[in-house]
């Protein structure tokens, strides 16, 4: 059988599908369970999947062809430097055979083993993570448009903006969310909170 290599695919562009020199030795995926809480403390609401994340080291070597190790590191950096000039980052997605992973990619560290004379890196451990976060809502029936229409629970570092953008295409909607939510602050850290979705008039 031919060897497969991974790869990394962006979600909106596979024509910037980044090939990894050597396959990883290992990797390792952590999923996160568990129960929303209201504001008592009291389980509400249960998330078969709140997030996950697939965590592994990637090796790179140029030592036989002699040229730095960079150029195929700077391809994963130059993507994620993309990613900020956009509203929200890609999801990307880690394909190896049948194995096939997605989440928003983060590089956690950057190890350089050898070099050329000059100083030239041509061995590289690459530290990259691929964080999975449940988006999905639950739907609850309504009888105005002004009652909740939805509930999402909000990711790590999200704001209401950002969720306002992701349900009504406009992040200066979030007016509504934090009325409905019960939110006086709309500066406070909302990881993990539930926010309720009031459909649109």
């Amino acid at each position: 059988m031919a060897l497969e290599k991974a790869r990394i695919v962006p979600e909106d562009d596979s024509s910037s599908t980044v090939h990894v020199l050597f396959n990883p030795t290992e990797y390792s995926i952590q999923s996160n369970m568990g129960w929303t809480d209201d504001n008592n403390g009291t389980p509400n609401q249960y998330l078969p999947k709140v997030s996950g994340n697939l965590n592994m080291e990637l090796f790179f070597d140029t030592s036989i062809e002699g040229s730095d190790v960079r150029m195929y590191i700077n391809q994963l950096n130059n993507l994620l430097q993309e990613d900020t000039q956009k509203k929200r980052p890609r999801k990307y997605t880690f394909a190896w055979g049948t194995f096939q992973y997605a989440g928003y990619m983060e590089i956690k560290s950057q190890k350089f083993t050898l070099f050329m004379e000059n100083g030239i890196p041509l061995r590289a451990r690459v530290g990259v993570t691929f964080d999975q976060r449940d988006e999905s809502t639950a739907t609850t029936s309504t009888s105005s448009s002004t009652q909740a229409s939805g509930q999402i629970v909000a990711g790590q570092g999200e704001s209401l903006s950002e969720a306002a953008n992701k349900q009504y295409n406009d992040p200066t909607e979030w007016r509504p969310i934090a009325q409905a939510s019960g939110i006086d602050d709309p500066l406070q850290d909302m990881t993990n909170v539930m926010f309720n979705v009031p459909g649109k008039k």
